[in-house]
């Protein structure tokens, strides 16, 4: 991989899909050189595509961190209820000193206050946050049923 290789690249993370002549005037050669540079690097499997969901951007759906904070000392058991009780969590954080952190979705802001709500009356927790999700995530495995069960909820 060449300096030249590495600013195009570089050029292309924060957007990757940026035109092309926009990478080339940024790194000062052809539109034509970094088309083909690219090509190359990508037949060489120099980089990886890696699909990422913007989650506040998916129509119908509310996706969130949930934030839960246990008071000290937190004990394990307080942390596994927790996840019992949210099943359809498509991340959850392993267990900490202190916090627990769900990835969650739901089609209304009500079902946002209703976790909220379930998550503070959980044993040993002393406070919990949901932070509306606007992020990407590379996730796609996990994210993918919970979008198909929201279509098929919408549908109905």
């Amino acid at each position: 991989m060449t300096d030249l290789d590495l600013r195009i690249l570089a050029a292309l993370l924060p957007d990757a899909l940026r035109p092309f002549g926009e990478v080339a005037d940024e790194v000062g050669v052809t539109q034509r050189t970094v088309r083909l540079r690219f090509r190359a690097l990508a037949e060489a499997r120099a980089f990886a595509v890696i699909p990422q969901m913007v989650l506040g951007n998916v129509q119908g759906l509310l996706a969130f961190e949930l934030v839960v904070e246990f008071r000290a000392p937190m004990k394990p058991e307080w942390h596994a209820a927790l996840l019992r009780a949210f099943p359809e969590a498509f991340y959850r954080s392993r267990p900490s000193l202190e916090n627990a952190y769900l990835y969650l979705a739901t089609r209304t802001a009500s079902g946002v206050e209703d976790s909220v709500a379930k998550a503070l009356a959980m044993p040993g927790v002393e406070r919990a946050e949901a932070l509306l999700m606007r992020e990407q995530t590379s996730n796609v495995a996990a994210v993918l049923p919970i979008l198909e069960a929201q279509r098929r909820a919408l549908a109905r």
